[in-house]
């Protein structure tokens, strides 16, 4: 007997959900392993500024000046960060 959060409407979102976070997490861990944590770190962390542009365009968030501010930013961040 499955249960209804398995098999529900969301399943293939949750199922998609794990997935990717397996996959990055593993991907930081690899890059911790093989490279300086300067570098590694925040480009991790760039994820959020990502999943904020994610939900503009999946889930119909409004896309306001300090979104596109910040994700200008985050990615700037890295970029300066990721250069030795």
């Amino acid at each position: 007997m499955a249960l209804p959060h398995l098999t529900g409407d969301g399943a293939i979102c949750a199922y998609g959900t794990g997935l990717a976070l397996t996959v990055s997490i593993v991907s930081y861990y690899r890059a911790l392993a093989g490279g300086p944590v300067g570098v590694g770190v925040p480009t991790f962390g760039v994820f959020i500024a990502s999943s904020s542009l994610i939900g503009t365009a999946v889930l119909d968030e409004p896309l306001t000046a300090r979104k596109i501010a910040g994700t200008v930013l985050a990615v700037a961040a890295v970029s300066l960060m990721s250069v030795e």
